[in-house]
C-alpha cells in the first residue's frame, strides 16, 4: 500500500505542477480578456453578456448527468464499453438541450426583461451540443492525472477562443464578439477532443455501463443545478430587477472575485476528484489528504479574499472602467463569499470520491434556499450590495454545514478542518490589518494602492510559502 500511495502523491506532484502552470497562463489570458473587452465594449452589452453565459451554464448543467465525474469514479470507466455508453448519453443529451434551450430562448428573454438576448441565447446554445459531444476518452486524462494532453486541450481551446473574441471585438463593438466566441470554443473543443483523445462511438451499446450510468445520474440528479443555481442566483435574479449596465457592473465584480474559486477548481479539484477516489475505503488516508488540501487552500485563499475586499475599488477601476466602482461594496463582499467556495471545492469533491451524494445535495439544498429566501428583499433594500450579502450568508451557512458533516466519515475530522484554516486566517488578518492602514493615507494614487497591495500580498505569500515547503518536501520525498 506504501508503494501505491507514493506513486499516487508523486502523480498528484507532477499533475499539479502541470495545471498550476496552466492554469496561471489560463487566468491571465481570461483577465486580459476581460479587462480589454471591458475597455472595448459598453456596460449594457458586457451585462448582457453575463446573462447569456449564466443562462447558458445554468441551463445545461439542468441537464447535467455527471459523465465526467461517473468516468472518473467508477472502477471501470475506463473500459471501451463504458467510454462509448458515456458518449452516447452525453451527446443525446446536449443536443436535446440545445434544442429545447433554442425553442425556449425567447421566453428566458422575456422572463428576464431583456428581450435582445433572444437572438444572443439562440447562438449560445449551440456550444451545449459541441461541448456535449467531445471524446470521452478525454475524461481519462484526469481520471489517470496525466495533465499534459489535457492542457493542450482546455488551454489551447481558451487560446484561440479569445484571440477570436478581442478580434472580432475590435471590429464590431457590441455583445457579439463574446457570444461568437463561446460557441466557437465548443467547436475547436470538440475537434481537439478527438485529435487528442482518438475515439470512434460504435453500436451496440453495453447495456450494462449505461445501467451504471443512469444509477450515477440518479444519484446526482438535480444537485449541479442546485450548485450553479446557488452560484448564479444573484446574477439572474439582478438581471430581471435592474438595468443591464448595473448588471454589467455587478458582472465584473463576480467574474475578478471567482477567480481564486476558479483555480481551485481547475488545480485542486482535477486533483483531489481522482486522490480522494482512489483512497477512498481509507479513513486514515483520506484525512491526512483532507487537512493538508484545507490548510494549504487556506493559505492561498484567505489572504486573496482579503486583498479583493479591501483594495475593490481600485482594482474595478482599474480592470476596466471608472464607472464600474458602483460594484465596488458587492465586491468587496463577494470576496468573502468566494473564500466559502474555494473551499466548497474540497468538501464537494470529498463527499462525491466518497459517494455520499445525498449529503452533498442537502448541503446545496440549504444554501440556495438560504440565498434565495434572502436575494429579493436584500436587492430590492441594497441592489447590487444586497445581491452579494445573500450569496455570502448562503455560502457561509453550506460551508459550515459541509464541516460539520466531516466526522461522520471520518473522526474528529470538523475539528482538524477548523483547526488546519488557522494559519490561512492569521496570513488574511496581517493582509488586512496592512491594507486598511495603506487604503486611508491621504493622497495616494490608485495604481499605488494596487502594486502596494500586491506587494503586500506578496510578502505574505512568501512567508507562507517559507514555512510550508518544508511539509510538502516531507508529503512528497518519498513519492
Amino acid at each position: 500500500m506504501n508503494t501505491q500511495v507514493h506513486t499516487l502523491r508523486g502523480r498528484i506532484a507532477r499533475g499539479g505542477a502541470i495545471l498550476t502552470a496552466a492554469v496561471g497562463f489560463e487566468r491571465a489570458m481570461r483577465l486580459a480578456r476581460s479587462v480589454v473587452l471591458a475597455k472595448l465594449i459598453a456596460p449594457a452589452d458586457m451585462g448582457l453578456v453575463t446573462l447569456c453565459a449564466v443562462v447558458l451554464t445554468v441551463f445545461e448543467t439542468a441537464g447535467e448527468a455527471g459523465i465526467r465525474l461517473s468516468v472518473i469514479q467508477n472502477k471501470q470507466g475506463d473500459t471501451p464499453g463504458f467510454l462509448n455508453a458515456a458518449w452516447w448519453f452525453q451527446s443525446l443529451r446536449g443536443i436535446g438541450l440545445t434544442i429545447l434551450g433554442v425553442l425556449l430562448a425567447g421566453l428566458i428573454s422575456g422572463f428576464l426583461n431583456k428581450p435582445e438576448l433572444t437572438s444572443l441565447l439562440r447562438a449560445a446554445f449551440l456550444a451545449v451540443a459541441f461541448n456535449a459531444m467531445v471524446s470521452p476518452a478525454s475524461f481519462l486524462l484526469e481520471k489517470h492525472l496525466r495533465f499534459g494532453r489535457y492542457v493542450i486541450l482546455n488551454q489551447g481551446t481558451m487560446l484561440l477562443g479569445t484571440l477570436l473574441t478581442i478580434v472580432l471585438a475590435v471590429w464590431i463593438r457590441n455583445a457579439w464578439p463574446l457570444i461568437i466566441g463561446i460557441a466557437a470554443e465548443g467547436v475547436v473543443r470538440l475537434i481537439l477532443s478527438f485529435v487528442i483523445c482518438p475515439f470512434r462511438p460504435y453500436f451496440p451499446i453495453d447495456r450494462q455501463a449505461m445501467g451504471k450510468l443512469f444509477a450515477f445520474a440518479r444519484g446526482l440528479m438535480g444537485m449541479p443545478l442546485l450548485s450553479l443555481a446557488a452560484l448564479y442566483a444573484d446574477v439572474l435574479v439582478l438581471g430581471r430587477m435592474v438595468s443591464s449596465a448595473e448588471v454589467g457592473y455587478y458582472g465584473m465584480a463576480a467574474l475578478l472575485t471567482r477567480i481564486p474559486r476558479d483555480i481551485a477548481m481547475q488545480i485542486v479539484g482535477k486533483l483531489l476528484l481522482p486522490a480522494f477516489s482512489a483512497r477512498q475505503d481509507h479513513a486514515e488516508s483520506l484525512g491526512r489528504g483532507l487537512m493538508l488540501s484545507s490548510r494549504w487552500m487556506t493559505l492561498a485563499a484567505a489572504p486573496l479574499a482579503v486583498f479583493f475586499a479591501v483594495w475593490a475599488s481600485p482594482i474595478l477601476i482599474l480592470a476596466s472602467r471608472p464607472e464600474y466602482d458602483a460594484a465596488a461594496a458587492a465586491f468587496a463582499i463577494l470576496a468573502g463569499a468566494v473564500f466559502f467556495r474555494a473551499h466548497g471545492v474540497i468538501l464537494w469533491n470529498f463527499y462525491i470520491a466518497t459517494a455520499q451524494l445525498k449529503q452533498n445535495r442537502t448541503f446545496t439544498i440549504i444554501r440556495i434556499v438560504i440565498i434565495a429566501a434572502l436575494i429579493v428583499p436584500l436587492v430590492q433594500g441594497y441592489g447590487m450590495a444586497g445581491a452579494a450579502w445573500a450569496v455570502f450568508f448562503g455560502e457561509g451557512v453550506g460551508f459550515v454545514l459541509q464541516i460539520a458533516g466531516l466526522s461522520q466519515r471520518i473522526p474528529s475530522a470538523t475539528v482538524g478542518y477548523m483547526k488546519s484554516l488557522v494559519p490561512g486566517l492569521i496570513l488574511a488578518v496581517v493582509v488586512g490589518v496592512c491594507g486598511i492602514a495603506l487604503r486611508f493615507l491621504p493622497q495616494v494614487g490608485l495604481w499605488v494602492q494596487l502594486v502596494a497591495g500586491l506587494g503586500i500580498l506578496a510578502v505574505v505569500y512568501l512567508a507562507a510559502g517559507y514555512v510550508e515547503f518544508p511539509k510538502v518536501r516531507d508529503f512528497l520525498k518519498n513519492r
